[in-house]
């Protein structure tokens, strides 16, 4: 009864306390996700098969915006997940109480300038170069301080720093460490009559210090440099640092509404001073779709990524990326609106052509989507199998893929809806290039409820 009590004061306190500040408001909003999925044979490969056919998963991320006024607000999100039922490193065995799935997503600083539309953000928030369909160079949350403000009618501007890695950041022992990773960006948005284009640049900056894999799912400039060749280990830092940059340009052309023309042209270097370490490449890509029919919204689209050639002396001519977070469809590149939906292999080394049917509705409250892909590789067919590529992930002239979505959404309230993906991956491999005796299609049964609020 004493700590029901004392929750009670404490509640009463708080609520006390947002009441009297009348000029403040506290906004809540997030997400839940709760699916189910059947899949078999993400790796390809029908000889090395030991992923769970049946996987049941939840993740929940709360935001909460305390705004003193329309020109000052602090935001955190927080999320616990995912989750996987049953699951005892995610918190999901029976009769146990886990926190260690609970994590500080984002937590930034937000407000403009007074009397001014100068927007300063700062602390841990997402951060993403322009894109139309996810930025195959970095997309993900990160340490930065970014600045932007309109400069005319049509012109704006965005600028900002970002630290991704300091290992120490005391740096207290007898010389540098060189541990630290940081970014420069500056963006260019530009608003036309029925035309939108964003030129961008970001510089970088990378220690010696950083070792591979330091970032979980990221590939540093150190892997990055050792990508072309994995045996590579000690990398030649011209001054202990190395520079990667990226440039680009993304587009929405609305003029011809009802067709919509959207595209993106990005290209990146790194290099240590060595050429055969050096890694350089480019990629593009296109979508068309017309936006005049009540019922469905169909689509052609298509990218391209520079490949290897078949010289493993003379560096990469792959693009260099931070975290891809590029998406067409729903399998193979990514996209899926359920938990680890898809297989999410990364863009670069790739092409793809493809048709899209979205928005498809007949009867109210339950849409669907269907796309038709044809993904293959643009690196050298005689790097298979050599170390320099990875079967399942990577792909060469010599392999193809065709990926079938059909995905349906009802929406059981306005912010909950029912989800179900169908996913199938024909696997168009080179069996003897890659010295694979028995290779396999890959799909996917998904289920699942996402709520919204």
């Amino acid at each position: 009864m004493k700590q029901i009590m004392a929750l009670a004061l404490v509640a009463a306190f708080i609520l006390g306390s947002v009441s009297f500040a009348s000029a403040a408001e506290l906004k809540v909003s997030g997400e839940f996700k709760s699916n189910a999925q059947w899949s078999s044979q993400f790796d390809l490969n029908d000889e090395n098969n030991s992923e769970d056919e049946f996987n049941i998963r939840t993740r929940a991320r709360i935001i909460f915006r305390y705004s003193a006024s329309d020109n000052l607000s602090a935001v955190l999100r927080i999320q616990y997940g995912t989750m996987y039922w049953g699951n005892p490193a995610t918190g999901g065995l029976i009769d146990t109480q886990s926190n260690s799935n609970i994590y500080l997503r984002r937590a930034y600083l937000e407000f403009k300038w007074p009397e001014t539309s100068i927007l300063f953000q700062a602390g841990k928030l997402s951060l993403a170069l322009p894109n139309q369909f996810g930025s195959p160079i970095v997309g993900a949350d990160a340490t930065a301080f970014v600045v932007s403000a309109p400069l005319t009618d049509m012109v704006s501007v965005a600028a900002g720093f970002a630290r991704a890695v300091d290992l120490n950041p005391t740096d207290d022992g007898d010389s540098p460490n060189r541990d630290e990773w940081d970014h420069i960006f500056l963006a260019v948005p530009l608003t036309f009559d029925g035309l939108e284009l964003t030129p961008y640049v970001n510089f970088s900056i990378q220690g010696d210090g950083v070792p591979v894999g330091v970032v979980s799912g990221t590939a540093t400039p150190n892997s990055i440099l050792a990508a072309k060749d994995p045996l590579v280990e000690d990398l030649a830092y011209d001054d202990s640092y190395v520079y990667p940059w990226w440039a680009g340009l993304s587009m929405n052309l609305s003029m011809l509404d009802p067709f919509i023309l959207k595209g993106d042209f990005y290209w990146g270097m790194i290099s240590d001073g060595e050429s055969e370490t050096e890694r350089k490449g480019w990629m593009a890509d296109l979508e068309l779709s017309y936006t005049g029919l009540d019922f469905m919204v169909p689509k052609l689209f298509g990218m391209y990524a520079s490949g290897e050639d078949d010289d493993l002396d003379n560096g990469s001519e792959r693009m260099p990326t931070i975290v891809d977070d590029w998406a067409m469809g729903t399998f193979w590149y990514g996209g899926s609106d359920l938990l680890d939906g898809d297989l999410d292999r990364t863009t670069t080394g790739t092409w793809t052509v493809g048709l899209g049917l979205t928005d498809i509705t007949f009867i109210e409250k339950l849409s669907h989507a269907l796309y038709v892909m044809y993904i293959s590789g643009t690196n050298d067919g005689e790097l298979a199998d050599t170390g320099a590529l990875n079967f399942g992930s990577d792909l060469t002239a010599d392999d193809y893929l065709v990926e079938i979505d059909f995905n349906h959404k009802y929406m059981i309230y306005e912010q909950l809806a029912a989800i179900v993906e169908l996913s199938y991956l024909i696997n168009g491999y080179d069996e003897d290039k890659w010295d694979i005796a028995d290779k396999s299609d890959a799909w996917k049964v998904g289920f699942g409820f996402n709520y919204n609020f």
